[in-house]
């Protein structure tokens, strides 16, 4: 697969399936009546568990994936799927206004903080198409987010403890003075990455 996304195209993906509008209604709906305080607390909560379990997904979802033998084509399927009951829900919702929803009366006590968890954090901000999103995104763009971060700190620490690989600090790819003379080790550094 050679499909890659840009940043625009994943940043558009995730506005849409995890995006914040879709928290909006479901926050005022269950903050209605309650001080601006406690709104901005169960607000920035909400986001905590949301990001926790967003960057769960994305760390972890690989390792499980993995363990579980799903091939990527699998994931990539299901994600498709899933993305597209997402849109035609939306496509074939009702207004609003025909509906004929009345407006809920709310109780006289305030609402306890655990609402942050659920109807906020989840199923409102981390949807359901959003994790099918992160698991295509992941596939796709093949990242695995903590290999790519340890595999490079592993390999660097077995070769030469406390220096960057073949002298590429941050891409730079320029060799250090000790690499100019020729060493076993450096003839996979010659060609370039």
């Amino acid at each position: 697969m050679d499909f890659q996304l840009s940043y625009g195209d994943i940043g558009i993906l995730f506005f849409l399936t995890l995006g914040p509008l879709k928290a909006i209604l479901p926050f005022a709906r269950v903050t209605r009546g309650t001080e601006p305080a406690f709104r901005r607390t169960v607000a920035w909560r909400a986001i905590a568990i949301a990001t926790a379990i967003v960057l769960g997904v994305a760390l972890l979802g690989p390792f499980v994936l993995t363990n579980w033998h799903v091939s990527p084509p699998a994931i990539l399927i299901t994600s498709g799927i899933i993305l597209f009951y997402q849109a035609l829900r939306i496509i074939m919702q009702t207004p609003a206004g025909a509906a004929g929803s009345a407006d809920r009366v709310t109780s006289p006590s305030q609402p306890s903080l655990a609402i942050a968890v659920f109807p906020l954090a989840i199923p409102a901000v981390v949807t359901a198409p959003g994790i099918a999103a992160i698991a295509a995104i992941i596939v796709i763009n093949r990242h695995d987010l903590v290999h790519q971060a340890i595999e490079p700190a592993a390999a660097h620490s077995r070769a030469r403890p406390f220096e960057p690989p073949c002298g590429r600090a941050f891409g730079a790819g320029v060799p250090r003075s000790d690499q100019l003379r020729s060493r076993p080790a450096d003839r996979d550094c010659a060609a370039p990455r």
